[in-house]
C-alpha cells in the first residue's frame, strides 16, 4: 500500500506545482558569500557610491582593488564577537540557498522528496498508454491527463502492480530520450500503428508510409502535435540528466528565443523576421509569460552550473604543500615544548634545518609537484558531457571526399556536391570496407566512453 500512497502523493503534486509557480518566480538563486566577503561588501557600500560619482571606470577599478586589499586585512584584525555578526549573516544566506535548492529540485527537476531523479512512476506509464489511445479521439494532453487521473484511482491493485513493475524495468531513461532526438510525426504514426496491431502480420515500412501519405491534414496535425510533446519530453529528460551527472549546461534561452521556438514548432512562422514582428506586437502580459519561462530555465541553469562547478572542484587535484607546510606535516607528531606556540616551534625548527635536510625536503616537494602536474594533465583530459555518437561509414567517406574536392576548387554547389558523394557511396561496386573499419573503431570508442561516463559522470579522451 506504500507504493500506492507514494503515487497519490506524486499525482497531487500536479496541482501543487501550480501553486508554487509564483514562488519560483520570486527568488534568485545565488550562492552564499563567504564570511569575509560579507564584511568587505558592507564596507564598500559608501565607497562604491563615491566611486560612481567621482571616478572613471578605469580609475574606479584600481581604487576598488586597493580598497579590497585594505578591507581584507582589516577583517583579519576583527575580534571574535565582531566576526560572529558576519558569520550569522552567512548562515542565514546558506540556509536560504539550501531552501531554494530544495524548491528547484522538487518543482523544476520533479524530485518528489527533494532529490533529483527520473520520476518514471507507474501512473506516468499508464498516462503514456492513455495518450497513445487518445490519438484515436483527437489530441488534447490536458484533458487526457485529467481523465487518466480519475481512471488511475479506479484501477484495481493487480492492474496497478503491472505498471509499477514496468516502471522498475525502465532504468536507463537517457537512452529513451536520445531516441526522441529525431522524432517526427511520421515516426509517431508508425509507433501508433504498431501499438494497435494485435496480430503477427506486421506491415512493411513502405505500406505504413503509403497509409501516412493518405492521412487528412487534420490527422497529420494530430501526429505533429504528439511528436512535439516527445521533443519537449526529451529536453526535460536531458535537463534532469545534466543535473544528476554534473554536466556543464548550456546558457538558457532568452524570452524572445523561447517565443520563436514555440511559434516555429507550431508552424506559425517561417522566418525569424516574422517571429520578431509578432513579438513586437505582443501585449505586456503575453511577454511576461515568456519572461517567466525564461526565469525558470535560468533557475535550472544556475543549479546545474553550481553542481558542475562543485563536481569539478571536488575532482580537481590539490596543489602540493609548500616547503614549510610539508615540513610541518612531516613533523606533526613532534612533542612541542610547553609555553611555545606550535607555529613558532615549527618555523624555528624549519629555519634551523641543515642544508642536507633542506635538500631532502626540496626533493620531496619536487616529486609532489611532478605528481600534481601529471594529475592536472589527466584532469584536463576529462570531459564532463555525454560522449559523442560514432560517425557512420558514410560520414568518414564524405569527409575524405569533400576534402579532396575542396582542394580541386570545384565550382559545384554544396547541395549538388552532397548528392554526388552520396551517389558514389551508394554504388554497389564501391568498396566500403575501409570506412566500415573506421566506423567500428569509433563505435568501440563510443561504447568505452559511455561505460566510463555511466560509472563516473565523465569520460577521458583516450582516442584520437
Amino acid at each position: 500500500m506504500d507504493i500506492i500512497e507514494n503515487e497519490k502523493t506524486l499525482i497531487s503534486q500536479i496541482y501543487e506545482e501550480d501553486k508554487v509557480n509564483k514562488l519560483l518566480l520570486n527568488f534568485d538563486y545565488k550562492k552564499p558569500r563567504n564570511v569575509s566577503d560579507i564584511y568587505i561588501r558592507e564596507q564598500f557600500k559608501d565607497d562604491l557610491e563615491l566611486y560612481n560619482k567621482n571616478f572613471s571606470l578605469k580609475r574606479k577599478d584600481k581604487l576598488y582593488e586597493i580598497k579590497y586589499k585594505q578591507y581584507s586585512e582589516k577583517y583579519k584584525t576583527l575580534n571574535k564577537n565582531e566576526k560572529n555578526k558576519y558569520t550569522k549573516i552567512f548562515n542565514e544566506e546558506l540556509l536560504e540557498f539550501e531552501k531554494n535548492q530544495v524548491i528547484i529540485k522538487k518543482y523544476i527537476f520533479k524530485g518528489a522528496d527533494g532529490n533529483i531523479k527520473f520520476r518514471q512512476t507507474g501512473f506516468q506509464l499508464f498516462l503514456s498508454d492513455e495518450l497513445i489511445k487518445g490519438l484515436e479521439k483527437g489530441f488534447d494532453v490536458e484533458q487526457i491527463t485529467k481523465d487518466s487521473l480519475i481512471k488511475w484511482d479506479r484501477l484495481d491493485l493487480n492492474t496497478k502492480k503491472k505498471y509499477y513493475k514496468n516502471s522498475e524495468d525502465i532504468n536507463n531513461i537517457l537512452l529513451i530520450s536520445q531516441n526522441y532526438k529525431y522524432i517526427n510525426s511520421f515516426l509517431v504514426f508508425i509507433y501508433h500503428q504498431l501499438y494497435k496491431i494485435k496480430s503477427k502480420n506486421i506491415p512493411s515500412l513502405y505500406e505504413l508510409a503509403k497509409l501516412f501519405l493518405h492521412l487528412s491534414t487534420k490527422q497529420k496535425i494530430v501526429y505533429e502535435n504528439y511528436s512535439n510533446e516527445f521533443i519537449i519530453l526529451r529536453f526535460k529528460l536531458r535537463d534532469i540528466y545534466d543535473a544528476i551527472h554534473g554536466i556543464k549546461s548550456k546558457t538558457p534561452s532568452g524570452a524572445l528565443r523561447i517565443f520563436l521556438q514555440e511559434k516555429a514548432i507550431n508552424n506559425e512562422i517561417k522566418t525569424i523576421k516574422e517571429g520578431i514582428d509578432l513579438w513586437k506586437i505582443l501585449s505586456e502580459d503575453e511577454k511576461e509569460n515568456y519572461l517567466n519561462k525564461c526565469h525558470l530555465q535560468f533557475l535550472a541553469y544556475k543549479y546545474k552550473e553550481f553542481i558542475y562547478k562543485n563536481k569539478r572542484k571536488e575532482l580537481f587535484p590539490k596543489k602540493p604543500m609548500n616547503l614549510f607546510n610539508l615540513y610541518a606535516s612531516m613533523h606533526k607528531d613532534d612533542k612541542i615544548p610547553p609555553g611555545i606556540k606550535a607555529i613558532d616551534y615549527f618555523r624555528n625548527s624549519f629555519n634551523d634545518l641543515s642544508s642536507k635536510n633542506k635538500e631532502k625536503l626540496i626533493n620531496q616537494y619536487t616529486t609532489n609537484l611532478e605528481i600534481y602536474k601529471k594529475k592536472i594533465k589527466i584532469f584536463n583530459n576529462k570531459i564532463f558531457d555525454f560522449p559523442k555518437k560514432p560517425k557512420s561509414a558514410f560520414v568518414y567517406y564524405f569527409q575524405e571526399r569533400i576534402n579532396l574536392l575542396d582542394k580541386e576548387k570545384t565550382n559545384i554547389y554544396p547541395k549538388q556536391l552532397i548528392n554526388i558523394i552520396l551517389g558514389e557511396y551508394l554504388n554497389k561496386n564501391f568498396d566500403k570496407e575501409k570506412y566500415i573499419i573506421l566506423y567500428e573503431k569509433d563505435k568501440k570508442r563510443f561504447e568505452a566512453e559511455v561505460e566510463e561516463f555511466e560509472k563516473f559522470g565523465y569520460y577521458s579522451k583516450k582516442y584520437e
